[in-house]
């Protein structure tokens, strides 16, 4: 059902990438540029938590490792860096309120770390504004700074 005529416009050139599960080796150097630019260093993984990074499956790719270096410099908590298991991530009720207390957990984090400053939060998230007010209101509009 997709144009091909679009398909041809937009592919002027293809660039055939490995998964990074297959490329444990990029997995770190990864890490280390994302957390350089959220000024994070200080969370930078010791030897064992390194072995699991390159071990992990990272399903996501490049963009599992953004998430968990966000949550990680998020919570403040290195181990965080290590992606979450799947079968976490589930569409039953029970799967969906998980989600809403990490949503949460994240959110009330980066708002008391960035002094409920919701634009600096939101940087610091990787995430827009906009979906900061968005968590704000699914959960109720109580996170810290949010008077």
């Amino acid at each position: 059902r997709f144009r091909h005529d679009l398909l041809h416009r937009l592919c002027v050139l293809r660039v055939d990438l490995l998964p990074l599960r297959e490329r444990p080796e990029d997995v770190l150097p990864l890490v280390y540029d994302m957390l350089q630019r959220y000024d994070a260093l200080e969370l930078a993984p010791d030897p064992v938590l390194m072995d699991r990074l390159r071990g992990a499956p990272w399903r996501g790719n490049v963009r599992e490792v953004r998430n968990c270096v966000q949550r990680a410099v998020a919570t403040h908590e290195p181990l965080a860096l290590l992606p979450k298991p799947r079968r976490e991530v589930s569409l039953d009720p029970g799967g969906q309120r998980r989600e809403a207390e990490l949503t949460r957990e994240l959110l009330d984090t980066a708002l008391s770390r960035c002094r409920g400053n919701r634009r600096r939060a939101a940087s610091a998230l990787g995430v827009s504004r906009s979906t900061i007010y968005r968590w704000m209101h699914a959960l109720g509009s109580h996170a810290p700074g949010t008077g």
